[in-house]
């Protein structure tokens, strides 16, 4: 762990959540608390020299209010109910949209990852990812994709986030087609994609949501994916899955 912050930084939930994993007042395994205790040192850093990057609330938080417009689909439980993300995940999330280069404003992270116990919703807020970085980020051609071994199995967090847009009344701007979302203001789509799909020509990707990243054996697809967005100012690969060898 970090030593103890000299100046309590304490603007919003993301750094209220981190102060209360690195004090131990919330339980955290090794690698999520050095996350707060980075996220909290570099709160101190923020406009000193040869650190060009600040947290910005306001980026987070207009993902955090698009995030708690989304319903759920799935149980008896749950399903049409808003969301509403836990305390972690408002940190999760809030870290990556928050934090952005000051001169630039582009995403200081471009690669997340999570490795989830099941039934933690993890494909559900892949699905909310999905949606917001490829259709709400104002990108002109935003192109997302999610990626699997198999196109078979990429399509399970692809049908998820089908069922995200139709839950969440956002039909009358997303169009939902049998091979992909489509929103026609932007030229933006979000489709899935498998080491066996027909073509890996000519992408060009905006988000690229990684699921059950435990399962793969090699990394050819994300080889691919990591090389193509090379063309976007401001990717980001999203990554989930449970822990395994």
């Amino acid at each position: 762990l970090a030593p103890p912050m000299s100046v309590q930084v304490i603007t919003s939930p993301v750094d209220a959540y981190a102060h209360d994993v690195v004090d131990g007042r919330v339980p955290a395994g090794k690698y999520h608390r050095l996350s707060c205790a980075r996220h909290l040192r570099d709160r101190q850093r923020e406009g000193t020299p040869g650190f060009p990057y600040r947290f910005d609330w306001c980026q987070a938080d207009r993902f955090l209010r698009f995030a708690r417009l989304m319903r759920h689909f799935k149980g008896r439980q749950f399903s049409g109910q808003l969301f509403e993300p836990t305390p972690v995940q408002v940190f999760r999330l809030g870290s990556l949209f928050g934090w952005r280069h000051i001169e630039t404003g582009l995403r200081r992270f471009t690669t997340s990852y999570s490795e989830l116990p099941r039934k933690q919703g993890k494909s559900f807020e892949e699905a909310i990812v999905a949606v917001y970085v490829t259709f709400f980020e104002n990108e002109p051609g935003a192109e997302g994709y999610l990626v699997a071994t198999k196109e078979k199995q990429a399509r399970i967090p692809f049908d998820s986030a089908k069922r995200l847009v139709k839950a969440s009344g956002l039909t009358d701007r997303i169009k939902i087609n049998a091979a992909n979302l489509h929103r026609e203001s932007s030229y933006s789509k979000l489709e899935p994609l498998g080491s066996d799909s027909d073509t890996q020509d000519g992408l060009n990707p905006h988000f690229v949501g990684v699921d059950e990243l435990h399962a793969w054996r090699d990394r050819s697809l994300l080889d691919v994916m990591e090389s193509a967005t090379g063309a976007r100012l401001n990717p980001l690969f999203f990554i989930i899955t449970t822990a395994d060898d």
